[in-house]
């Protein structure tokens, strides 16, 4: 039996017509006088009935707008595509400041703050030797630790 089938039916005597009936009603009136078998058959048509309107509710609600719920669909995962892009971005923006700092971190000393200046260096002597500019692209490190730009000599 297909599930058009498993539909419950009357037949109008007067007219002829089959007309789709309630199954609860059917079953309510079959019940005064049925067997036993009888009502499981029509207990397990209802049940099928229900399922079967369930399911076709489900699949056919807005059936003719299957393309526009696709679309949505679409739309949404667009939406969600270009968000996990704009994350990504913001991740390797938000690392690469990490990073950054971690580099500026290790090149200073790490017992004194950032704008520290130990005594005995002068300020003025540190930003001639930055303004000399790199003529070979070396450093060379001095006895006391500090690194200083070297020229071919």
């Amino acid at each position: 039996m297909t599930r058009r089938k498993a539909k419950a039916t009357d037949i109008d005597a007067n007219q002829g017509a089959v007309s789709k009936v309630n199954p609860a009603k059917v079953l309510h009136k079959k019940r005064r006088g049925s067997s036993p078998s009888s009502q499981k058959r029509l207990e397990s048509l209802i049940h099928l009935d229900a399922s079967y309107s369930m399911a076709m509710q489900a699949m056919t609600t807005d059936a003719a707008t299957v393309e526009e719920q696709l679309a949505t669909m679409a739309r949404a995962i667009e939406k969600l595509t270009k968000t996990v892009e704009d994350k990504d971005l913001e991740i390797a923006s938000l690392m690469n400041k990490l990073e950054a700092q971690n580099m500026e971190g290790t090149s200073h000393d790490a017992s004194h703050p950032p704008g520290f200046t130990p005594k005995g260096v002068r300020i003025a002597d540190q930003s001639r030797k930055l303004m000399m500019g790199d003529q070979t692209g070396k450093l060379k490190q001095t006895d006391d630790g500090n690194h200083v730009l070297s020229s071919n000599q």
